[in-house]
């Protein structure tokens, strides 16, 4: 039986990451989807709500980091842009 994700993240995020990567690292059928992940498009299968904290996203990190790669980093999330032509506030 493995981690599952529960309601606010309890684990939170960072250490339910850790955890299932733990768990995943240790199973016997990793070796088998990272064969099959080199040889062409795999998909993977979620039922969260949560697009980016979810059970898939730590996998395809997992996969993308296999022997002999980098651990793909998750995007840092941007300012927002102000519109072009507008001066900022008080100058």
């Amino acid at each position: 039986m493995g981690i599952h994700l529960k309601r606010a993240y309890d684990p939170p995020w960072p250490e339910f990451e850790e955890r299932y990567r733990a768990e995943l690292a240790g199973h016997p059928a990793l070796g088998d989807l990272r064969r099959r992940a080199r040889q062409g498009p795999i998909t993977l299968v979620y039922a969260a709500r949560d697009q980016a904290h979810n059970q898939a996203v730590v996998l395809k990190r997992l996969l993308e980091s296999g022997p002999g790669r980098r651990p793909e980093t998750p995007p840092r999330e941007r300012p927002p842009m102000r519109p072009a032509g507008r001066a900022r506030p008080g100058r």
